[in-house]
């Protein structure tokens, strides 16, 4: 059913291209109110003043999603739908340690770590933050500002070379869509995780593969000491995911913010003092991040005492 400009009807999409505003207005495009907008605009477009003031009055009816080409651009709108239980406000963070092509649009956005000095949406060394962490505990210090500097219904960790892909084709089109996580996401106690990684070693033997044994084992008596003292109902789920070979990898997740808000809670409650107080001056950059191996496991760790229902996503 294709809109037609002689006449004005309900429309499941619309296709447009370059100048449409030549034959039809945004007035009617509003007006027809479809489910869907595909519109293709050559790069010059970007810096038309018009094209910017139309593109902003859409994104507050629709989410947009942004396909460059090489000498095009194609932009996909989806309505935004504020009957699924006012599930609209969903956020999904971009761990960046370098320039990357990211996918940018109403939900996926970048955020910087490390110091480093390009071009994102958000920066882990702004506002309250833990940035000095980061050579110790990895994308930990994007989580954290993130739980300190923002607030949204829905909220979720991707790096920037991984996403959360609808099926095993995993290409940047059939990444998990604002629709898709809505339908996930009903309530308040679902998470939706990487799939499973089964070890053909434990957890353990596989972080001292990663730092090395001595580096690991040395600091083992602490993580243990510190999670005894301060989340002692966690010490035997500890245990048992570094002696088992099965865990939820790259601190990767879509979730509640409440779920979030509870494990940030939880994880922040002893990680940061674990960072500060292990001495790893005499370690190389690799054996460094001794403290973020032990951190990456902690999502595993802390499930494994809540009642969730999780989704597994390629």
């Amino acid at each position: 059913n294709y809109y037609s400009a002689k006449e004005a009807n309900d429309y499941t999409a619309v296709m447009l291209w370059d100048e449409y505003d030549k034959c039809i207005s945004d007035q009617i495009v509003f007006h027809i109110n479809p489910e869907k907008i595909l519109w293709t605009i050559p790069y010059n477009y970007l810096k038309n003043n018009k094209f910017m003031t139309q593109l902003k009055q859409l994104q507050m009816r629709y989410f947009c999603s942004e396909f460059r080409f090489l000498n095009e651009i194609l932009l996909w709108f989806e309505r935004i739908n504020k009957d699924n239980n006012g599930i609209d406000n969903i956020k999904i963070y971009q761990v960046c340690h370098k320039q990357y092509f990211c996918i940018n649009n109403d939900i996926y956005k970048t955020i910087k770590v490390g110091n480093s000095q390009f071009e994102a949406d958000y920066s882990d060394d702004t506002g309250i933050n833990i940035a000095k962490l980061n050579s110790k505990i990895n994308e930990c210090t994007a989580i954290y500002w993130i739980w300190k500097n923002t607030n949204s219904d829905f909220v979720g960790i991707n790096h920037y070379r991984r996403h959360f892909f609808k099926s095993n084709i995993k290409e940047i089109a059939n990444v998990i869509s604002h629709k898709e996580i809505i339908n996930i996401l009903k309530d308040d106690k679902t998470i939706i995780l990487p799939e499973l990684t089964r070890m053909d070693i434990s957890i353990l033997d596989n972080i001292c593969m990663s730092v090395g044994d001595d580096v690991c084992l040395n600091i083992l008596p602490d993580v243990k000491e510190l999670i005894k003292k301060v989340q002692p109902d966690y010490l035997k789920s500890f245990e048992d995911v570094l002696s088992g070979n099965v865990m939820y990898r790259c601190n990767m997740f879509i979730t509640s913010w409440k779920i979030f808000d509870e494990y940030c809670t939880w994880l922040f409650s002893f990680i940061i003092q674990l960072a500060e107080e292990i001495d790893v001056s005499n370690y190389s950059t690799q054996e460094k991040r001794v403290v973020g191996y032990f951190a990456e496991i902690m999502l595993t760790v802390w499930l494994n005492n809540q009642v969730l229902q999780i989704k597994e996503l390629p």
